[in-house]
C-alpha cells in the first residue's frame, strides 16, 4: 500500500504506515529464521524495497544488497 503522492511518480511512491504495518506482519508467516531465502529479487521501486527490508527485519534476517 502506497502513500498518496502526486510529487512523484509511481516508482518512487513510498509505503504507508499501514502498508509497512502489513509487511512486518508478513514475516510471521515466515518463520522459522530457517525459512530464509538464498536470493531475493526485488524490484527497485521505493515501496517494494521498503516492503522487503521490513519482512527480513522483522523475520531477523540479515540481508546483503547487491548492485
Amino acid at each position: 500500500e502506497a502513500l498518496p503522492d502526486l510529487q512523484h511518480d509511481d516508482h518512487a511512491r513510498a509505503l504507508s504506515p499501514h502498508g509497512l504495518e502489513v509487511a512486518t506482519r508478513q514475516a510471521q508467516w515466515l518463520q522459522p529464521p530457517q525459512a530464509q531465502p538464498d536470493l531475493v529479487l526485488c524490484s527497485t521501486a521505493t515501496r517494494t524495497r521498503q516492503t522487503w527490508e521490513a519482512v527480513a527485519d522483522a523475520a531477523g534476517w540479515a540481508c546483503e544488497r547487491l548492485p
